[in-house]
């Protein structure tokens, strides 16, 4: 079970596992910060695979929608976690962070090239 905190100036303070239960909540914490948001997964101790991919699809709704714009999502994880985490969320789709070795991006899905 993931608990979802705001953290006052810094996005949304996560604790727990994330899971597939836990991505109704995330998506309206999300929503309820306006679409930018820094999700700090630090005391994340888990990310189950299924959860990243659902999460992707509603925050591919969104972007496509215009629901939410601009609509970036960070995940901030700890150096130790690093791995086995952001390989998860990676999979699920989302982006690496070039700048930072610490997070992954979500930024919308990619665009058809116009022509």
């Amino acid at each position: 079970m993931l608990k979802i905190d705001p953290w006052l100036l810094r996005g949304l303070r996560l604790d727990g596992t994330f899971d597939v239960a836990d991505v109704g909540p995330l998506i309206e914490a999300i929503q309820a910060e306006g679409g930018e948001v820094s999700l700090h997964f630090e005391r994340v101790r888990d990310v189950r695979p299924e959860a990243a991919e659902e999460l992707k699809r509603p925050l591919d709704e969104m972007w496509e929608s215009g629901e939410v714009r601009p609509l970036m999502v960070w995940f901030h994880v700890l150096p130790e976690k690093r791995g086995a985490m952001a390989d998860t969320l990676v999979r699920a789709g989302f982006d690496m962070e070039r700048e930072g070795p610490y997070e992954v991006i979500y930024m919308g899905p990619p665009r058809a090239p116009r022509g």
